[in-house]
């Protein structure tokens, strides 16, 4: 694999995420995927390229159920996201979220509103111009 410098990870899809996230607090896999709109292998992937960079470590951390896997930013990951935070990156992560989700739910609405309107729907017609 070809060496990956930390600015072209921070331009690949999730890896902003994926950094505020835990600048927040150690997560596990399951956390970070609730939180975050990439798939399970593009977690795994900037995870993966993560930890190689040196920004975050996998420890195993104490659980209900056995030992869970625990993402954790190191040293040079919690630098990185500090400079993240003072630039408002992580904020402005967070409002983007809150907003998806918004606009999910809105969306759902009015997929509703069209199921119950079906039959109003259908009697518009195209409008030809005079």
């Amino acid at each position: 694999m070809m060496s990956l410098t930390v600015q072209e990870f921070l331009r690949r899809k999730g890896a902003i995420g994926l950094l505020s996230m835990l600048h927040e607090r150690p997560m596990t896999y399951s956390e970070v995927a609730s939180q975050i709109e990439i798939t399970s292998s593009t977690i795994t992937t900037r995870r993966d390229e993560a930890a190689e960079l040196g920004l975050l470590e996998v420890n195993l951390g104490g659980g209900k159920v056995g030992q869970k896997k625990v993402y954790k930013l190191t040293d040079t990951g919690e630098f990185l996201t500090d400079e993240m935070a003072r630039q408002g990156i992580v904020d402005n992560y967070r409002k983007m979220r809150v907003l998806q989700e918004l606009l999910d739910k809105q969306t759902e609405d009015v997929g509703q509103w069209v199921e119950d309107n079906l039959s109003q729907l259908g009697k518009c017609e195209e409008k030809s111009p005079p």
